[in-house]
């Protein structure tokens, strides 16, 4: 087995973070009102959305915060996966037709971060799977 930390599974080293964003789940301005998005989202092909109150400026801030080990859920295939919460508890947007104050991050060894809302649920099911020494430390931070 590979080790992880400074080389992804490649053997080729992390690249520093950049903030991509992603089209598919950035706000809807001006269009149609936050009951029928959040509804939207688990529709189709269950795109999550943020929140339409959040400028691109604070998502960018609130994905990148949490790039750190202690919000490392798990790696696979030179993507690290992050899970986050809104300051403050608020909604970041909605995901699987609920409201949500959690999102995933995406960080490819290649550098690109982006993330999307999810569920608390959906967290607790990932970190169940991937990683139950941090869904102990979640439960205790975010009990329901």
């Amino acid at each position: 087995m590979r080790r992880r930390g400074k080389f992804g599974m490649s053997g080729l080293p992390w690249q520093d973070p950049i903030w991509a964003g992603c089209e598919k789940h950035k706000p809807i301005r001006n269009g149609p009102r936050w009951p029928i998005v959040r509804a939207g989202t688990n529709q189709g092909n269950k795109v999550a959305k943020y929140h339409e109150d959040m400028t691109l400026d604070e998502i960018e801030e609130l994905e990148m915060s949490f790039i750190d080990s202690d919000h490392l859920i798990y790696e696979r295939r030179g993507v690290r996966y992050y899970y986050g919460n809104s300051f403050g508890g608020g909604v970041v947007g909605a995901s699987y037709g609920e409201d949500t104050s959690f999102i995933v991050i995406q960080r490819y060894q290649a550098g690109h971060v982006h993330g999307y809302p999810e569920t608390r649920q959906r967290l607790i099911d990932r970190m169940r799977k991937y990683n139950p020494e941090l869904l102990v430390k979640f439960l205790e931070r975010f009990p329901s």
